[in-house]
């Protein structure tokens, strides 16, 4: 059972996109003006327009910060968790 399934969408995008957050924290640790940002949700939305990362990566940092509807949910059919993971790794790569 899916965190959708639970009714933990919400709480499930929150701890992937803290997880994304810190990722990136460590991978922009020598970039002055990324260390600056201190909202996780700010670092993604900073690393989605970052030209050194592949557009494929920051086309999945954009789902991350894409907005729910009024039923709380993607308009598409977005797995935070899967794309989460899928990001750690390249980000933990790199």
């Amino acid at each position: 059972m899916d965190a959708r399934q639970l009714g933990l969408e919400g709480r499930s995008r929150v701890i992937a996109r803290r997880a994304i957050a810190k990722v990136l924290r460590e991978f922009y640790k020598e970039n002055s003006q990324a260390s600056a940002i201190r909202s996780g949700y700010s670092l993604i939305e900073f690393a989605a327009q970052d030209q050194q990362i592949p557009g494929k990566i920051r086309a999945m940092l954009a789902n991350l910060c894409q907005r729910v509807n009024v039923q709380f949910a993607f308009d598409d059919d977005v797995d935070i968790l899967n794309i989460s993971e899928q990001l750690v790794d390249w980000f933990s790569k790199e």
